[in-house]
């Protein structure tokens, strides 16, 4: 667990789709720790971009996209 945790912020420092649609999927994880260390990680790049995909937003539970909306980020429509 810890290895996955770890590997998770590791991918901070990326970009791409393929990485940021894993980063959403760690984010429904059942191990809490792991569901944790992905959507910090997709905090920290929305954070640095300024901007999210609506479409991965809405992939997100309802308390997770509450705490990316709080970043002040702007939600681009994918269309």
């Amino acid at each position: 667990m810890a290895q996955r945790k770890r590997r998770r912020r590791g991918v901070a420092g990326l970009q791409g789709r393929p990485v940021v649609e894993a980063l959403v999927q760690a984010s429904a994880d059942a191990e809490p720790e792991v569901a944790e260390a992905g959507l910090e990680t997709l905090c920290t790049i929305w954070r640095r971009d300024g901007v999210v995909g609506e479409d991965l937003l809405l992939k997100l539970d309802p308390q997770a996209q509450e705490r990316v909306r709080a970043l002040g980020v702007r939600v681009r429509s994918p269309w």
